[in-house]
């Protein structure tokens, strides 16, 4: 026998290392095609939705079906000159910082005198934030081995006017993108922190980087509050669902169609308002904003709400990076083909993987409470049903002599 032959793996090990590189890597492309979005969105979502126990600093002003036929006639683009009425009495209340989730571009500025009195207030307390929406985009897929290693796909948007101006015109603390990026399985989860801008997103010459309209508000909030916001990390992030706003409708704070702030609830909200976050948007049904969600299908401008107040107190999570999943699940792919090839009983084995399958469930929980997502192990474990079935049918046709062999010549 050759010198090295001790230290060369057996064959049966090396088949087995084989089968948990393999599967790991099927699971991976798996998990980069979506296949598993549906299994893995349902374990986020318990995570996502769960509620939380601090009060939300955010008052929502919502258009609601009753308030888009009473106070802006059930015509889109809503009149400038109404939201601007509503703008004014809402800053007139003494809030923190204003969002205003209603697109803004249908009329040029130099045609909305409405447009260019409120683009003239931006940057003077409370600050307003303006949303810019996405007129065109176009999505550059990282393929497979890039991914791998921690590329991610970009969306380049061409964003769209803001109170009738081109963006690069206005402050930028004067308005945010809102870009939710939709899972395979088509719910918003995720939050671009920043997205890639081009005047041009087929042919980009040039690439400018647009903060969200979540971040942008929960950074002017931050200010003078205290906050958990991450200042450092602009990576796209999962956010919370579980956070309990106030709502008002503008038709029970305002008198339409005059938009005078003498509503029945003006006086109300306005005691509770002061220092605070307010949100205007549209939840009327023609709006068309709504989208699938872990807390269900739920409007733009509540989705917005909920991705702030992830920023603020710090409740969004990441994944891990890929090169660690991968490493991760190769540890849990190679544990499980150990037990199923060892000289361990059949029943002790089915115990001990069992065992494996509970701390590396515990591992993901703890992770996830510490802001992190590792859940690719499920489908590692799964790919790996078939080849433990094997190990148990072969282990199962091996002959082990009794332990206590029966003396001879004694009659049972």
């Amino acid at each position: 026998m050759a010198w090295w032959h001790p230290i060369l793996p057996s064959k049966g090990t090396l088949i087995r290392a084989v089968s948990v590189l393999a599967i790991t890597l099927a699971v991976q492309y798996a998990e980069y095609r979506g296949l598993f979005a549906n299994l893995e969105g349902c374990v986020l979502d318990l995570f996502l939705r769960r509620t939380q126990a601090k009060q939300s600093p955010i008052i929502l002003v919502e258009i609601g079906d009753e308030a888009y036929r009473a106070c802006f006639a059930s015509q889109s683009p809503l009149n400038p000159s109404r939201i601007a009425s509503v703008v004014r009495a809402l800053q007139s209340a003494g809030p923190s910082v204003i969002g205003v989730d209603i697109l803004t571009d249908a009329v040029p500025a130099a045609e909305s005198p409405a447009y260019r009195d409120l683009a003239a207030r931006i940057g003077k307390p409370p600050q307003t934030v303006w949303i810019a929406g996405s007129e065109k985009h176009k999505v550059v897929t990282a393929d497979f081995f890039a991914w791998l290693v921690g590329v991610h796909d970009e969306i380049i948007i061409r964003p769209t006017r803001i109170l009738g101006y081109e963006p690069g015109t206005l402050p930028p603390t004067g308005w945010g993108v809102s870009v939710f990026a939709s899972d395979e399985d088509l719910r918003l989860r995720r939050l671009p922190r920043r997205v890639a801008m081009s005047s041009d997103p087929d042919n980009p010459a040039t690439i400018e980087q647009g903060i969200s309209l979540a971040r942008t508000v929960a950074e002017i909030y931050c200010r003078s509050h205290s906050c958990k916001f991450d200042h450092e990390n602009e990576n796209e992030v999962y956010f919370s669902y579980g956070w309990p706003n106030q709502h008002f409708d503008v038709d029970r704070l305002f008198r339409c169609p005059q938009m005078q702030p003498a509503g029945p609830l003006w006086q109300e909200f306005a005691a509770h308002v002061v220092g605070k976050i307010v949100l205007l948007g549209g939840t009327f049904s023609a709006s068309n904003d709504f989208h699938a969600t872990p807390a269900g299908r739920i409007a733009g401008v509540d989705i917005s709400a909920h991705a702030i107040n992830s920023e603020i107190n710090g409740t969004n999570v990441a994944e891990v990076p890929r090169y660690a999943v991968v490493i991760l699940d190769l540890l849990i792919g190679c544990l499980i083909v150990l037990i199923f090839g060892s000289s361990l009983k059949i029943r002790a084995m089915i115990v001990a993987s069992l065992a494996l399958t509970a701390v590396a469930s515990l591992a993901s929980v703890i992770l996830m409470w510490r802001g992190l997502v590792w859940l690719t192990w499920i489908g590692v474990a799964v790919g790996l049903f078939p080849h433990i079935v094997w190990e148990i049918y072969h282990a199962g046709g091996t002959h082990v002599p009794p332990r206590h062999p029966t003396p001879p010549n004694t009659i049972i």
